[in-house]
């Protein structure tokens, strides 16, 4: 009871504010307890941290719980350049709000997405909220530090990171050079290494619709399977042999292109894809105020990622695809978008996806989100686990493929 009311408490509080102030206001917070963890300590005997599931096996992977946040909340601060970021750096500010108290509270996190190049992310308005409909709009533009600086800031902080951790690389979507996204790519996970960072995984994240490229040309298609499988292949020579690689897509792909995706991605050695990323639609205009915080007309078309319920059978109807494309392969699905409850939990399990990373149902079901559904779940199955059951065909071939 007590864990019930902690966690409904905190989620109603950031309910209280506007999408874009909440945010504000979240970040704050968590900068507060990674730097004062004595206050991890009160939040723990409110009950506000992950309860014990049984592991999840992803490839080589073991997770200490087959819900995953995803990434998007733990990213950090944007800067205009990679010297103010590292500059920052040196002055011992906290540039990745998030990166202590976010694993402490919820369990397995990914952090990032990171790019090369640091951004600001795009400008006002970024953030729409639809309580009802449990669904998310976003173009916050992945706003982020760059890797230089993430990596930097982590690396000093290695020894108080998670044991089980993921990070989350995307192509610069200013970039339209392939060659030149493909090295600076393979040049940030290079980064990661020579910064002391041992991620349990690194994700591809092919799929970014919602930046805003300068002068206004259109974002580089790097979810074509040739492109995808070179990308992951040059991030997977960077790094350790036993960093696994995973990649993420996007929801509005043809099966026909997804199973050329699965092939293309097993061939450069990634060992799980994640269904799905956001897809890109128009806020509701009842969303909106009459004038957005930057002045310019509610009525101008603005489009942002949906996440959440909305998203759910978009996302649901990839992970099919991608589970049939991937059964005589060494590769895993990991369902994401609109994991809200313990049904569409195992709506996605049954699909073929071995584990999910949720982030909406962070907002519209508390910080103890994961907990919550793996015990929804647990009740509508009747049995005492959580635990996502792995496909036995699949991990004889596991065993008997070796793409590297």
């Amino acid at each position: 009871m007590k864990q019930s009311i902690a966690n409904q408490a905190v989620r109603d509080f950031f309910l209280l504010f506007s999408p874009g102030r909440s945010h504000r206001l979240l970040e704050r917070s968590l900068a507060h307890l990674d730097d004062h963890p004595k206050c991890l300590g009160l939040a723990n005997r409110l009950g506000l941290e992950p309860q014990p599931e049984p592991a999840a096996e992803v490839g080589r992977l073991n997770l200490q719980s087959p819900l995953v946040l995803g990434a998007g909340l733990v990213k950090g601060l944007g800067f205009a350049s990679e010297a103010a970021a590292l500059r920052a750096v040196g002055q011992r500010q906290n540039i990745i709000p998030g990166w202590r108290a976010v694993p402490a509270i919820v369990g397995p996190v990914e952090f990032g997405s990171f790019t090369p190049k640091p951004r600001m992310g795009n400008s006002q308005p970024t953030l729409w909220r639809d309580r009802a409909g449990k669904t998310l709009y976003n173009r916050v533009g992945l706003r982020n530090p760059g890797i230089a600086a993430a990596a930097n800031f982590l690396g000093a902080r290695a020894y108080q990171l998670p044991m089980v951790w993921g990070i989350s690389l995307a192509p610069d979507p200013e970039e339209t050079d392939r060659q030149k996204r493909q090295d600076s790519l393979a040049s940030a996970a290079y980064t990661l290494v020579d910064c002391g960072l041992s991620p349990s995984w690194v994700t591809v994240n092919l799929s970014c619709p919602n930046a805003e490229p300068e002068g206004g040309q259109r974002l580089p298609d790097t979810q074509s399977p040739d492109e995808a499988r070179q990308l992951c292949q040059a991030v997977r020579d960077e790094l350790p042999a036993e960093v696994v690689v995973w990649a993420k897509v996007g929801p509005d792909h043809s099966q026909a292109t997804y199973f050329e995706l699965a092939h293309a991605l097993a061939q450069a050695g990634v060992e799980a894809v994640i269904a799905t990323n956001t897809t890109s639609r128009t806020p509701p205009s009842h969303l909106q105020p009459p004038k957005s915080s930057c002045g310019k007309p509610a009525t101008e078309k603005l489009f942002a990622g949906m996440s959440g319920a909305g998203l759910q059978p978009y996302a649901l109807r990839a992970v099919k695809s991608l589970a049939e494309a991937s059964k005589k392969l060494p590769l895993e699905v990991i369902g994401c978008g609109g994991i809200m409850d313990g049904k569409t939990f195992l709506d996605f399990k049954a699909a073929g996806a071995v584990a999910v990373q949720y982030w909406s149902a962070l907002v519209f079901r508390g910080p103890l989100a994961a907990d919550i559904i793996a015990a929804e779940a647990r009740t509508l199955t009747g049995t005492k686990t959580g635990r996502v059951d792995t496909n036995m065909d699949k991990a004889q071939t596991k065993q008997a493929t070796d793409l590297r």
